[in-house]
């Protein structure tokens, strides 16, 4: 299948349903009508700038409505696209054009409505890469991104399979909450597009509020909320006093591992009002590759690892151990996908395509992909998700390979080696980073460094310093015993020789409770003693209950430390 054949099977509803609400966002909503318009006007300026079968556009747009239509406009022409994320620092976006062989970079000006595109410049891609209909990158060993490509036959696969098995149709109005460069968001956009239906961008700054976040599913009718189980646990929190939105039918979940004991049963179907599906994927297997639609008996179950299901149609997963043979139902072995999901491999990287894309073990003739994800399966052919057979970490629903974070930060001058790791508290897993340092550097000089070249979710929330990195007994990095040493969670606050108010001593202890650990100070910033943006919503809504009174997120990120957000609650202001 090519884009413009792609292109023709997910707008097959746009001119039957003229009329009918296609995209929403803040600023309005565009029915299927203006964006066939839309679309039309912005592939007469791609062919224009010279754009065609083959061309990659880089779409360098805030997220929006404009966006949406560009990537539409990108498959009505033949091309592909990559979407960037403006939040991403500058160096990290040129990166990901570079990796994903983009051919034009699309944008806007100050002068147009914000995130319509005007602008398309020309780049000039070491070779080019017909036959993509998307390229996403995901976090490279080699200290730069890795370049994704998914064909149209892919994405194709995965609109039918999965819009099937969950019982989606056109009278649905998905959500869209995550990063327009996270594999997620391509479920998001083009699924209810593909139905007909409708999709609702949330502006980010709703996303970080639960309140806020459920307000919004609750003004748009959203009936499909995809999310990973963080925002979940955070919603369910939310709804405990008021129950869902009464619009939600459908919950996906993805992008992390999920704990279902976390849940509240009585929110699940049969007998609760939504219909919860644990989603496993990967980015080179087309975002959906399992499902499992939980039920209240799943809260309940002590089986090790993740739940998550079986395949989806036209998908296969083996669980392979040694010799590349099946391993017995019980055995923990590395998941390999096969089927209608498996893209093309990594642009520009043959060797790194060659270890990952391998011959299916089935002996089926066809490719299967090496996830790294290690599992187990019931008799039944059930899956748990139990972790990683490398070092690849998930941070916040996104892989990080922590060789890219540590050549980061080793480019720090005064920094001779560093290494990072997760640990977990009874807040959840955080980055952390030990470094060994040539002369003394300043934390905010390495964050500063940090926050120039990675996205957020790759900036470890706190720096250890170490004397040697510990090794093994075969000389390998213990990342084991990398933060074994670290005591500060028994340490007192620093500053604790100041009296701390009433207010103050309950906010110091809900940061506590949040981060694991006691090492801050009244006037240290939440997001530099560990604290990430999940944290500081769960944090803040637990100081909420504690103070008896409603705390907008926004205080945390206007006066992110103790002294800062007793002072933001005790004023009537607030």
């Amino acid at each position: 299948m090519s884009t413009t054949g792609l292109f023709d099977v997910v707008t097959a509803h746009f001119d039957a349903r003229p009329d009918a609400p296609a995209i929403a966002s803040n600023s309005g909503c565009l029915d299927y009508r203006s964006v066939r318009a839309e679309v039309r006007r912005v592939g007469a300026a791609l062919i224009a700038g010279g754009v065609g079968s083959g061309s990659c556009v880089a779409i360098s747009l805030a997220r929006g409505p404009g966006a949406v239509v560009s990537a539409l406009a990108c498959w009505s022409v033949g091309a592909s696209f990559v979407l960037l994320d403006l939040e991403h620092p500058a160096q990290r976006r040129a990166g990901v054009i570079e990796a994903a062989l983009a051919t034009h970079v699309l944008s806007s000006t100050s002068g147009e409505p914000a995130g319509w595109p005007v602008l398309l410049a020309r780049t000039t891609p070491a070779a080019s890469y017909p036959g993509r209909a998307y390229t996403l990158t995901t976090s490279g060993s080699t200290g730069a991104p890795k370049a994704v490509a998914i064909r149209p036959d892919n994405l194709e696969w995965l609109l039918g399979a999965a819009t099937r098995e969950l019982g989606l149709d056109a009278a649905d109005t998905f959500s869209c909450i995550h990063s327009l460069s996270f594999d997620f968001s391509v479920w998001e956009l083009f699924a209810p597009l593909w139905l007909g239906g409708q999709v609702l961008l949330v502006d980010r700054a709703d996303v970080r509020d639960p309140r806020r976040l459920d307000a919004v599913l609750r003004a748009g009718g959203v009936s499909v909320l995809s999310a990973t189980p963080q925002v979940l646990r955070m919603l369910t929190e939310q709804w405990a006093a008021t129950g869902p939105p009464p619009t939600l039918r459908s919950v996906v979940l993805g992008g992390d591992r999920l704990d279902p004991t976390v849940l509240p049963a009585g929110l699940l179907a049969p007998a609760g009002p939504l219909r919860v599906g644990n989603l496993y994927g990967i980015t080179e297997t087309t975002v959906h590759v399992t499902n499992l639609l939980l039920t209240p008996a799943d809260t309940r179950a002590s089986a090790p690892g993740s739940p998550i299901g079986r395949a989806l149609p036209g998908a296969g997963v083996s669980v392979v151990g040694a010799g590349w043979r099946p391993v017995a139902p019980g055995e923990v072995g590395e998941m390999w996908v096969t089927g209608g999901g498996v893209g093309d491999g990594y642009l520009g990287d043959p060797r790194g395509t060659a270890r990952a894309f391998v011959p299916d073990p089935g002996g089926h003739g066809a490719r299967a992909y090496r996830s790294g994800d290690l599992a187990t399966s019931t008799v039944d052919g059930r899956l748990h998700f139990v972790g990683r057979a490398d070092h690849e970490m998930k941070v916040r629903g996104h892989r990080v390979a922590p060789q890219e974070v540590e050549r980061a930060m080793a480019a720090v001058p005064g920094v001779g080696q560093a290494a990072v790791g997760l640990r977990a508290s009874g807040a959840g897993e955080s980055l952390l980073a030990a470094v060994v340092e040539h002369e003394p550097v300043p934390d905010e000089v390495i964050f500063a460094h940090l926050q120039e070249v990675l996205p957020a979710h790759m900036v470890p929330t706190r720096i250890l310093r170490r004397e040697a990195l510990p090794l093994t007994f075969n000389g390998k990095l213990d990342r084991a015993a990398l933060f074994a040493e670290d005591t500060t969670e028994a340490a007192a606050p620093a500053g604790a020789d100041a009296a701390l108010s009433t207010l103050e001593s309950t906010v110091a202890d809900c940061w506590a409770t949040v981060l694991g650990h006691h090492d801050f100070g009244v006037d240290q910033s939440f997001f530099e003693c560990g604290g990430d943006s999940l944290l500081g919503i769960r944090m803040i809504s637990r100081i909420g209950r504690l103070a008896g009174r409603s705390v907008p997120v926004d205080v945390l990120f206007e006066s992110p430390t103790v002294r800062g957000i007793a002072q933001r609650i005790g004023s009537p202001d607030d």
